[in-house]
């Protein structure tokens, strides 16, 4: 670096300056550079004093460019730049003083005027963010939103990319409650109380689960924040942030109503969506799959056994969801009509949405539309329900609930069938060919389009 760079004199005084990239400067409130007196005209002593600087700018440039300007941002990333100028400069020896006189060195300096730093914040953003400013400056304190992407990067192989995303909502979230400089050392059990109480206040909006979810995230962080030696326990833990009590309340349904049933399989929502819908239903009804298991379906997960026609589901949430699944016979001519002449998707054309581009993202949301606009009131259910009904309909069945988890991937939790047995002998086919509905719901499921329309008057006479 050159003597004179980032340097400006006015009269007999040097002032350090960084220039603003030019795309920047609406974002920076039109200013073309930073620049601070240094309160020097010794050129010398200016190269000593500008570093620090320097960077505090350039790290305001830097939360410019991610469009981060407020102040409490650039009060945090000024911090972080003067602990950083601190650490690579406190072995320099400014001046050396005389017999017993002590040296003047790089961190006293600096030290000196993160002091004053502190000091004008104190007047201009009040006593919390100037504490906070002058700990993290002089490396007192670990500022949480430090640690934040590095958390994330290394849960980015162990969740999806929707759960990372939504954890770093609510980092965000807590962050803009507690204060950008919010410090690790500092997040008590007391504090984290206070913040579950903003959670739960009505003004909040948010739901209880919502609010646990919330906390969960917090745990997830500090869990990692105490495996790395950053902090000296979890405070987000033991909160007693559960479900509402539902005593003395009707219990919410679980499963769908045959007449909520036979409305969705019988009506209309558009030419592209229509049949794709009442097909992910009647397989979503006889094979219990989740909506997502059933859009990831290729050709090549269906086949034509002896006793009928089965798929496989590849992967999913749980090693149990990896799993072959029997397909009543009523919903076969599905696969038959959609696998013919195709090697890809058996629903294809699906357009995937969301941070983990589920090909289930945008149906589930065409769904929600779909059975908003048929009426259904109180026995509107979302798509995940029909899971509850099939389970419903195979335990009404009668089948054993042994069989029922190996079909619907659930983990068989006992010694005995879930650790000594996989399930590899139960006859599935049998016990799904038990699966009954209502006689108008089994009808629809049954129907294909040439018959579909004959199906819906059988149903409405009925």
């Amino acid at each position: 670096m050159a003597p004179t760079d980032y340097l400006k004199r006015r009269g007999q005084t040097w002032y350090v300056r960084v220039q603003i990239p030019s795309h920047l400067w609406a974002a920076a409130g039109r200013k073309r550079e930073y620049i601070k007196t240094l309160k020097t005209g010794d050129l010398n002593a200016a190269n000593r004093l500008k570093p620090g600087y320097v960077a505090a700018f350039k790290g305001r440039i830097a939360a410019l460019e991610r469009k981060k300007p407020n102040d409490q941002s650039e009060l945090y990333e000024k911090a972080m730049a003067w602990r950083d100028a601190l650490e690579r400069h406190k072995g320099d020896v400014i001046y050396q003083g005389d017999g017993d006189e002590p040296a003047w060195t790089g961190a006293d300096e600096f030290l000196g005027q993160i002091s004053d730093e502190a000091k004008e914040y104190l007047e201009t953003h009040g006593e919390k963010a100037a504490t906070e400013f002058y700990k993290i400056a002089r490396g007192e304190g670990t500022p949480l939103r430090s640690h934040v992407d590095a958390w994330l990067a290394e849960q980015a192989g162990a969740v999806t990319r929707q759960t990372n995303a939504q954890h770093r909502s609510v980092v965000k979230a807590f962050l803009a409650w507690a204060g950008q400089g919010a410090l690790i050392e500092e997040v008590t059990r007391r504090q984290a109380g206070e913040f579950v109480s903003h959670l739960l206040a009505p003004t909040s909006g948010l739901s209880r689960k919502t609010t646990q979810r919330y906390v969960s995230s917090l745990s997830a962080l500090w869990i990692w924040l105490v495996a790395k030696g950053l902090a000296p326990d979890n405070p987000w833990r033991g909160h007693g942030v559960g479900k509402k009590s539902k005593r003395g309340e009707a219990p919410k349904r679980g499963q769908w109503t045959d007449a909520a049933l036979v409305k969705v399989l019988s009506g209309h929502y558009t030419e592209r969506y229509a049949t794709t819908l009442h097909d992910l239903v009647r397989l979503a009804l006889v094979t219990g799959a989740r909506l997502d298991e059933l859009c990831s379906l290729k050709v090549s997960d269906a086949h034509e056994r002896s006793d009928g026609w089965w798929i496989t589901i590849s992967s999913g949430k749980t090693e149990a969801a990896v799993r072959d699944i029997p397909v009543h016979a009523s919903a076969a001519h599905v696969l038959i009509r959609r696998c013919k002449g195709l090697r890809g998707f058996i629903f294809e054309g699906l357009l995937p949405g969301g941070p983990d581009k589920k090909r289930s993202w945008n149906v589930s949301k065409t769904f929600s539309y779909y059975t908003r606009k048929l009426n259904l009131g109180e026995e509107r259910q979302v798509f995940h329900s029909l899971r509850n009904s099939f389970i419903e309909a195979m335990e009404a069945a009668e089948v054993p609930e042994s069989s029922t988890k190996l079909i619907v991937g659930h983990a068989r939790q006992s010694i005995t069938y879930g650790h000594y047995s996989k399930g590899l002998r139960v006859k599935l086919r049998k016990s799904i060919n038990k699966l009954r509905y209502a006689p108008a719901v089994m009808r629809l499921i049954r129907a294909t389009n040439d018959n579909k329309q004959s199906a819906d008057e059988k149903v409405h006479k009925a």
